[in-house]
């Protein structure tokens, strides 16, 4: 059977898709209305893979790569240190330290150093932590009122909880939650020069402040979490290959910094998007006011319904034929997680808040290989909110203003969100 060229395909937009939260909805409403289109491309020309059970497949292929740092940066990479560098090396100089731009025989041991300090039972030996920074952020907003839960709560919590985890002092954590919303621009479709600048600002502060508080965890000997991830990053003696492979981590600092990226910016969505699901669906926020157990699965099923993530880039790392599309080596391929949650063939009635929803098929935190290594720091630090504003016995109401969502964005973000915090009455 001959295969289906990319570039034949129709595309995102044709079916209602321009990026950001508001385009999720009508656009799976029209692609799931049949079995066709099974694939589409997207604005950039890259297949678009948005059904469940083809992100399921297609992301655990390993042919299906990350894409490399040199095929992100190009230029921005190989001229990061020149006198006068090009835009974007700043952004190239700490995303080239991200497992997700890691291939073999690169990927494995490095994803392997930083998952096994961020699987279920060190993420539980964190809590104290989280559970300390969610006190002093209900603390200091004390008594109540209206509050952006994006910047007087999400960001507050995961600059707060890595700061502390880090050892930063009080001003650092400060800065990295400026730095933290100036990366948001990183997420922009046609990002232009001055988001460049922007973020080439954001993440060389970002850089700084990051290494900073690793090499003083180090000097001092007693953050186990750095000293245990810079040992494991010690044994990793692998050549870099930007172009493919991807590089090594020149030191804890730097791992740190590409790592936590979503540890500070997309955490802070979910935190964000979870109130804002349980805020639109009362009766499920009452379910859970009511029997705190169902509290991980009203998270599960909140970011299913506002998915933080909408698409995240992989890399064909060699020629694959996959349902009939041809994908060439080298290809970048659009992988939709937060599309997935709503295809109705494997989520029954995707529209509807469902606590009682099995999380078989779950594409919020990805899949396969490269499923998302913060999985469970994320959820937790959403867990500990909750549990805090329930056992406050605070009560949700929707603010004076509508919230606002980042169009043309591949990720489902509130620039703002106005929310009224109140003691029960």
């Amino acid at each position: 059977m001959d295969s289906v060229e990319i570039g034949s395909l129709g595309t995102l937009a044709e079916f209602g898709f321009t990026g950001g939260r508001d385009s999720i909805r009508p656009f799976a409403e029209r692609v799931f209305a049949g079995p066709e289109p099974r694939f589409l491309q997207d604005q950039d020309g890259n297949l678009a893979v948005f059904r469940n059970a083809d992100l399921q497949k297609l992301g655990a292929l390993p042919q299906i790569g990350n894409v490399p740092a040199g095929v992100l940066f190009g230029e921005s990479l190989t001229r990061m240190d020149d006198p006068t560098p090009p835009l974007g090396a700043e952004v190239a100089r700490v995303v080239a330290n991200q497992v997700f731009t890691a291939n073999p025989p690169i990927h494995r041991p490095v994803r392997k150093a930083l998952v096994s300090r961020l699987g279920p039972k060190e993420v539980s030996a964190m809590r104290p932590v989280a559970e300390e920074t969610v006190q002093q952020i209900l603390d200091d907003l004390a008594p109540f009122g209206e509050i952006d839960v994006v910047s007087d709560v999400a960001e507050r919590l995961t600059c707060g909880f890595w700061g502390r985890m880090l050892e930063m002092d009080a001003d650092e954590i400060v800065a990295m939650q400026a730095y933290t919303q100036d990366l948001t621009r990183l997420f922009h479709f046609d990002r232009n020069a001055e988001d460049y600048i922007v973020l080439d600002n954001a993440m060389r502060g970002y850089w700084r402040v990051i290494r900073a508080a690793a090499e003083r965890s180090l000097r001092r000997g007693e953050n186990l979490f750095v000293v245990a991830l810079a040992d494991d990053l010690r044994r990793i003696d692998l050549p870099d290959d930007p172009d493919e492979a991807g590089i090594v981590p020149r030191d804890v600092g730097a791992m740190l910094a590409g790592n936590l990226i979503d540890g500070f910016h997309t955490a802070a969505l979910g935190a964000a998007n979870t109130l804002f699901a349980l805020l639109k669906n009362p009766h499920a926020l009452a379910r859970v006011v009511a029997d705190r157990q169902l509290v991980t699965s009203a998270i599960f099923e909140a970011l299913r319904i506002e998915p933080p993530v909408i698409h995240l880039p992989r890399w064909a790392m060699e020629e694959v034929i996959f349902a009939g599309v041809r994908i060439p080596r080298g290809a970048i391929v659009s992988l939709m997680w937060g599309i997935g949650g709503f295809d109705p063939a494997a989520v029954t009635d995707p529209l509807r808040f469902d606590l009682d929803r099995s999380r078989k098929g779950s594409t919020t935190f990805g899949g396969g290989q490269h499923i998302c290594p913060g999985r469970y720091v994320a959820v937790m630090l959403i867990e500990v909110l909750l549990d805090a504003v329930m056992a406050r016995g605070l009560t949700l109401t929707p603010g004076t203003a509508a919230p606002e969502w980042i169009p043309a964005h591949a990720m489902g973000q509130m620039e703002r969100f106005p929310l009224r915090l109140a003691p029960a009455s």
